[in-house]
């Protein structure tokens, strides 16, 4: 069957993690400079390895497992414990005072990839572990515009990696499994959950941190048209270069 759509994972996909703000924080807390380019790799190893929960009291549940992988990136750039905690407090209050996600930054290769994508015919779609804020995102980044769904979980009832929730989006799109090919960041999350519905998937391993994938992997997005049997986009500087430029959420 032809593929007629391309959807999208959004947290280190389609935006990636501010390592900017995250490194100043960082520096003001432990007296050292730190490199956003750290910052962002070790924000990728913690999702992809897990971390533990810790006891917050007092604060609202979906906050937590966002307050827990930010204390344990904390931990892991070098911050004690206390420290490490206080890292993660501070940065959700700044999420909640500038009422966004620390994950933020288009994808450097997005808007060309989106816009190629689109030019050939492709139907495209966000399916995302996020709450109503990921259409502000998306739009504030100049990328819902290329979209035709923006599917979360918080809409949806289900998290990746249920393949409920894709398969709640492929209705809301009218498509069957076999039309569709999900791109995201995470193994478990979003290849397997994508597999699971039926959909083809690609991983999206920018830092290069799952080299046992099951399925292709992308090392930038400008590599996805190729895939596809599109040309491959090459014009435009990798994630790693320049942290002006780019780099869930989830």
């Amino acid at each position: 069957m032809t593929r007629r759509a391309v959807l999208f994972d959004m947290a280190n996909t389609l935006l990636h993690f501010d390592g900017q703000a995250v490194a100043r924080r960082l520096a003001e807390l432990d007296g050292r400079p730190a490199d956003p380019l750290v910052v962002r790799r070790v924000e990728a190893e913690v999702r992809r390895d897990g971390w533990p929960h810790r006891a917050w009291p007092g604060v609202d549940p979906r906050a937590l497992p966002t307050l827990d992988l930010l204390a344990e990136m904390g931990r892991r750039l070098g911050l004690e414990e206390e420290r490490a905690r206080a890292l993660a407090g501070d940065l959700l209050r700044e999420m909640a005072r500038r009422g966004e996600s620390l994950w933020n930054q288009p994808d450097p290769d997005a808007p060309a990839l989106l816009e190629r994508l689109r030019a050939a015919g492709f139907r495209l779609g966000v399916v995302s572990n996020a709450d109503r804020h990921a259409h502000a995102l998306l739009e504030k980044a100049g990328l819902a515009r290329y979209l035709e769904l923006i599917f979360t979980s918080e809409e949806a009832g289900v998290e990746k990696p249920d393949p409920a929730i894709f398969r709640m989006a492929l209705e809301r799109l009218g498509l069957e499994a076999e039309e569709a090919v999900y791109v995201g960041d995470q193994l478990e999350v979003d290849v397997h959950g994508a597999r699971a519905a039926g959909l083809a998937a690609l991983l999206y391993d920018a830092w290069d941190l799952w080299p046992a994938s099951p399925v292709p992997r992308l090392r930038r997005l400008g590599e996805l048209p190729a895939h596809l049997g599109l040309d491959r986009l090459d014009r435009l500087p990798s994630i790693h270069s320049s942290e002006e430029g780019g780099s869930p959420a989830k």
